[in-house]
């Protein structure tokens, strides 16, 4: 799954099924929603509001070795936009382009930790 900030915050209320289309919410357990989580630039981290905020809601991780690993040790289903700012000035209109190439070391620990990826935009 793919998330914004708000999208994350929004998916870790009370009820999913409000968020996410029923294919999804139908095909996984209470348990295994709970711990979806979403994947954020580390700089927002640093931001005095913005950190204890994310921190607080529990929805997201910043996407650092260690955050991922993180995951990776809770099983946690998780969106990771790994693009960024470089993918949208990338953008050009009827192409498809995506930024990976100094970001696929994700791709790497997903694969050796078992995880499937799911390209989704």
């Amino acid at each position: 799954f793919g998330f914004t900030l708000n999208g994350a915050v929004r998916f870790k209320a009370k009820r999913p099924d409000l968020y996410l289309p029923a294919e999804v919410t139908s095909l996984l357990s209470d348990e295994r929603l709970a711990r979806i989580s979403g994947v954020q630039a580390p700089l927002l981290f640093r931001l005095p509001l913005v950190r204890p905020m994310m921190l607080l809601f529990g929805c997201c991780t910043p996407a650092t070795k260690e955050g991922m690993f993180g995951l990776f040790r809770q099983r946690s289903d998780f969106g990771i936009l790994p693009g960024g700012m470089e993918e949208v000035a990338l953008f050009e209109f009827g192409r498809e382009r995506v930024y990976l190439k100094r970001r696929k070391g994700f791709i790497k620990y997903a694969l050796q930790h078992g995880y499937l990826l799911l390209l989704a935009y």
